[in-house]
């Protein structure tokens, strides 16, 4: 699995909700719903064989069969005997429904029980393989006794063993359901168990990866690569932060500029982001503009349908970026847009998990030190209003002070 493959799926841990385990606890559990069947199916073959053949040989049958149900009974601590007592209640069941008498196939409609439980919590495979349990011991108690002729308990074992088998099927499809619906036992937290899986294999990948995953690294590698095919003299990767405006991620040049990054405005650099194809202009994409002649290219970092960046570069001279600088700008731009990609929804997942952090600092940083530097800056006026009128130079040393407090809050 590449990095590439992992970005939906890593995506998919930041809407995890806390509330999904609490839904899937009301799922019901699939031992238990066996456990609850078996009662009115034990009830069944006992009215059936009693009221056939009262005689104790019924009654011993029917008490090894209550005893193989308890044992069957869903044991959280001990699986393996609830497997064990759901074979012992079809060996049961079998071997009293192929018995000469009245009684003939009474314990029959009791195998659609252990086949049930076995769909439900190991699934068609167990069930089938119980099932097969059953015609077998039912076909070779019939050939020891001399009954496979007898129509009665042909009829009886077929028709209940095709019984059996649609049950296992139902029951098969309705566990794995109930699986996906609730947690396992040793799985209470799912979605916890999901994240690991998945950032162990992202931590592994990204070790792999022969570049860095941060975004800013990302961004000033790719402005110096680009400014080797189309020198500038500015130059900055911008990327999407909601709102209807980009932030500026890497800035290359002498000077630092206040771009224009709304949307929402008639400008080559949301137009570049809409139409995610170059944009060339002979203004400046500053907020206050430059004096003088000014080139300036945009170029869109698009991965699939989607843009996750711009390009914008600036040069002090007009024509500065004709088709073929603009073809060997995007040549190196586009393959940088996955890298781009990759960093940052790296870096948001990142930020998920120390979200908490950065809010408790904040919350300290606004009930603690801010707090404390208007009160610097309450001392700082009172201390103006209290100075002598000759105190000149100590009244503009303040009044600095003061909108430096200012600028810091």
């Amino acid at each position: 699995m590449t990095l590439h493959d992992l970005r939906g799926r890593v995506t998919a841990i930041a809407s995890l909700s806390p509330a999904a385990p609490a839904d899937r606890a009301t799922a019901p559990r699939p031992g238990w719903i066996a456990a609850w069947v078996r009662f009115p199916l034990l009830l069944l073959v006992v009215g059936l064989t009693v009221s056939t053949d009262p005689s104790w040989g019924s009654w011993a049958w029917l008490a090894v069969l209550a005893c193989a149900a308890l044992l069957a009974l869903p044991a959280k601590e001990s699986p393996r005997l609830a497997r064990v007592g759901r074979v012992a209640e079809v060996v049961v069941a079998a071997l009293a429904a192929a018995r000469t008498g009245p009684a003939i196939g009474s314990t029959l409609p009791y195998l659609a029980a252990p086949v049930l439980a076995a769909g439900l919590v190991g699934g068609a495979l167990d069930a089938f393989l119980l099932l097969g349990v059953a015609v077998a011991l039912l076909g070779a108690r019939g050939w020891a006794i001399d009954m496979l002729d007898h129509p009665d308990f042909v009829r009886l074992s077929v028709t209940w063993v095709v019984v059996a088998a649609v049950v296992a099927m139902v029951a098969a499809w309705a566990g794995r359901w109930l699986r996906m619906a609730r947690p396992t036992t040793s799985d209470p937290e799912p979605e916890y168990a999901q994240a690991t899986r998945l950032l162990t294999q992202l931590r592994t990948v990204a070790r792999q990866l022969p570049g860095t995953l941060d975004p800013g690294s990302i961004g000033d590698r790719l402005l110096d690569e680009i400014r080797t095919v189309a020198p500038s003299d500015r130059a900055a990767v911008l990327t999407g932060s909601g709102g209807g405006r980009l932030v500026v991620l890497s800035q290359a040049g002498l000077d630092r500029v206040d771009w224009e990054t709304t949307l929402d405005a008639d400008t080559p650099v949301a137009e570049a982001w809409l139409s995610q194809q170059p944009q060339v202009s002979g203004r400046s994409l500053a907020r206050t503009g430059r004096d003088g002649e000014v080139s300036a290219l945009v170029l869109p970092l698009v991965t699939g349908v989607r843009t996750v960046g711009l390009v914008l570069l600036e040069a002090d001279r007009t024509g500065a970026y004709p088709p073929t600088v603009v073809v060997a700008a995007r040549s190196v731009a586009d393959p940088a847009a996955l890298r781009l990609e990759t960093a940052l929804l790296f870096d948001d997942v990142r930020s998920i998990a120390t979200n908490e952090e950065r809010q408790r600092l904040a919350r300290e940083i606004h009930d603690g030190v801010a707090q404390e530097l208007v009160m610097v800056g309450y001392g700082i006026d009172n201390a103006l209003a209290q100075l002598p009128s000759e105190a000149d130079g100590s009244e503009r040393a303040l009044r600095t002070l003061r909108e430096e407090v200012t600028r810091v809050i």
